[in-house]
């Protein structure tokens, strides 16, 4: 399954349109579904039909590819794993440098192993709000991120630009690129919509 995503400018909620007609819907008009899950980013965005001015749309990837991107992100943001898990390896390590504890080779790669499964993925050590992009990376995939937030992701897409222009993933950046420009469109009064 892929996750689509389009940016909307200056929405303003349009009437007469029949949420469960299928029917084709006009140039300019679109409908939003807001998720059910948390973080709820919608701001003042309800389910139904929007009117817009501008869009731009694009694929974020595969469910997976999708993962990636967002760990990629958390990486240039700068996040780190929690510090209790860090500290346990340190204390494992420094264990094994004094002679407290013995490990063959194979014993520690298991240990490793189980820790860095432990750690979770780069997107897991962010806590909503906590910094850069952490709406975005905290957010599921499907929903809508309303005028307020997407201003708060533009900035942090314009302040990371030239760290991000430097990765060394073409796709990482083309995404990049896509993602900052959705969030400065929607920075007009509209909403980032993933589906």
């Amino acid at each position: 399954m892929s996750i689509h995503v389009t940016a909307y400018s200056r929405i303003v909620r349009a009437e007469g349109f029949d949420d469960d007609n299928n029917d084709e819907l006009p140039d300019g008009v679109t409908q939003l579904f807001v998720s059910d899950g948390p973080p709820d980013l919608a701001g003042e965005i309800n389910d139904g039909h929007y009117r817009f001015d501008d869009c731009h749309c694009f694929c974020a990837g595969s469910g997976h590819g999708y993962g990636d991107w967002l760990d990629e992100l958390a990486r240039l943001a700068g996040y780190a794993p929690p510090k209790e898990f860090l500290d346990q390896l340190i204390g494992e390590l420094s264990a094994i440098r004094d002679g407290k504890l013995t490990a063959t080779p194979q014993q520690m790669a298991r240990r490793l192993q189980d820790w860095a499964e432990g750690l979770g993925s780069p997107s897991e050590w962010v806590k909503s709000g906590d910094g850069p992009f952490s709406e975005l990376i905290d957010f599921s995939s499907t929903g809508v991120i309303g005028t307020g937030y997407c201003q708060k992701l533009a900035k942090d897409f314009a302040d990371f630009e030239a760290k991000a222009n430097t990765h060394d993933n073409l796709w990482f950046r083309k995404r990049y690129a896509d993602w900052q420009k959705a969030f400065e469109l929607a920075s007009g009064g509209g909403v980032v919509y993933l589906h």
